[in-house]
């Protein structure tokens, strides 16, 4: 029985009624998430215990738990207290028939563009700041979604008095490769929080996939799947100042730009296509049974 996420309540049905082994695809913790990464459960509150709880108890009855990165099995591991020979990862890959290179239409002012659900692993903040850095750079940061820290990403902004940043509310799904498309470069993460440096946001597959140069924390997890100035360009998280070199390093120099954004593609080609990661999950439910 493979469970999809969030899985750790459906774990405890499927072995009441199945004697099939059983397999979580866990992709996040609710402990790490509500309490230490999105910080709307206090520690020692009875939610944040029963979160554990959960998740520890998931994780015990299942026979594999998938989650995304070798440094995310290990924090979650630590997290828990059970053992790193519980997980597998596998990469998290994206929809290859929504997320592929479309036309690069941007001839004007450079583009940069984002989009997420404004949560603190995201670090929206730092992206602001980034905007304010270089206001005076002919650059245009286009923000798509909403979520957490929207209202206070927003009123910083505000403050700032910015006018090279475009906020746009959430779209359908399917035109986020046309937005992209149409920047120069994409951001990943640079929050501050435990887990953005344990994960791959699914941000950075999708720019990969579509071609375009990605800009994200260079950490460990990032570390597992991509290499700085050959198919992304990484630079030091929580620090306005290292994301606007990087931005500007990728818009003075195009050939870097296209370097990065054409390994990029083939790196996704290469390991993250659906067949590629289908093929890593069949090896793991085959070794589970």
């Amino acid at each position: 029985v493979l469970v999809g996420f969030p899985g750790q309540y459906a774990v405890l049905l499927a072995k009441l009624f199945s004697s099939a082994p059983v397999v979580l695809d866990m992709f996040t913790s609710h402990y790490e998430g509500y309490v230490f990464d999105r910080k709307t459960t206090a520690p020692a509150s009875f939610r944040a215990k029963w979160y554990k709880w959960i998740d520890r108890t998931a994780v015990k009855l299942a026979n594999n738990v998938l989650l995304d990165t070798q440094n995310h099995i290990n924090a979650i591991s630590h997290l828990l207290g059970i053992s790193t020979d519980k997980f597998r990862y596998i990469f998290v890959g994206t929809d290859s028939d929504i997320f592929h290179p479309t036309q690069h239409k941007n001839k004007g002012v450079f583009k940069v563009h984002f989009h997420g659900n404004y949560i603190p692993l995201q670090g929206v903040e730092y992206i602001i700041r980034v905007a304010k850095l270089l206001e005076g750079e002919q650059i245009k940061f286009r923000l798509v979604g909403r979520g957490q820290t929207y209202e206070q990403d927003r009123a910083l902004a505000d403050s700032l008095g910015l006018k090279n940043i475009e906020f746009m509310p959430r779209g359908p799904y399917e035109k986020l490769p046309i937005l992209m498309g149409d920047s120069d470069v994409c951001l990943g993460i640079f929050g501050m929080t435990p887990k953005s440096a344990q994960v791959i946001p699914n941000k950075v597959y999708e720019a990969l996939a579509c071609g375009r140069a990605v800009i994200t924390a260079d950490t460990l997890a990032a570390r597992e799947l991509l290499i700085h100035k050959e198919n992304a360009f990484l630079c030091r998280a929580g620090d306005p100042q290292s994301i606007a070199e990087a931005i500007l390093a990728l818009k003075n120099d195009p050939d870097l730009r296209l370097k990065i954004s054409q390994a990029g593609l083939e790196l996704f080609k290469r390991k993250l296509t659906e067949d590629q990661l289908g093929k890593q999950l069949i090896l793991i439910l085959q070794d589970t049974i």
